[in-house]
């Protein structure tokens, strides 16, 4: 995986099982620190794609089927586990939102859910047939502080919690 944020860019490396973080300078190219981020807990068969978001408060690494480690960009400390709900549920997009108060996965079986990083609790669960998972990860958006629009899905911020509701579907123009 590979993700930017700051004046760095990240990338995931495994080492045998062990997973590390590599923080680069942007400018200059240089290697600035490497994260420890657990071992690797799937198939030995590669780090799947879309399996590290950065964010400027954030380091999320996915570390084997539904199972994700979250870190403090600043220290490079571990700061909890989110353990996706089902067996072995395959995350396949993570994407950290707004002021990082939100990080979105999209799971298998077209689920989108939403956790709040700092604690790693799951605040929203939103059923979504997902048409590509990777094009979601590009689309999503998060606009105004209490709407986030996913492909074509307008959610709106459900009171003072994290959670979201379908607000409503934009139709496209054929």
């Amino acid at each position: 995986g590979l993700a930017a944020a700051n004046e760095c860019f990240y990338t995931l490396t495994k080492y045998g099982t062990k997973l590390v973080v590599q923080e680069y300078n942007r400018s200059t190219g240089k290697l600035v620190r490497k994260i420890k981020s657990g071992r690797w807990e799937g198939q030995d068969d590669g780090v799947p794609v879309g399996t590290l978001c950065v964010s400027s408060t954030h380091v999320v690494v996915q570390t084997g089927p539904g199972m994700l480690r979250v870190m403090s960009t600043q220290t490079g400390k571990k700061l909890g586990k989110i353990k996706a709900a089902g067996a072995a549920v395959a995350v396949s997009t993570m994407k950290l939102l707004g002021n990082d108060e939100t990080l979105v996965t999209t799971q298998s079986g077209g689920t989108i859910v939403l956790y709040n990083p700092s604690t790693c609790e799951e605040v929203s669960r939103i059923p979504h047939p997902v048409t590509s998972s990777s094009a979601l990860a590009d689309s999503l958006v998060q606009f105004l502080d209490d709407h986030l629009l996913i492909e074509n899905t307008i959610l709106s911020k459900d009171g003072n919690d994290a959670s979201f509701e379908k607000l409503t579907t934009l139709q496209s123009i054929h």
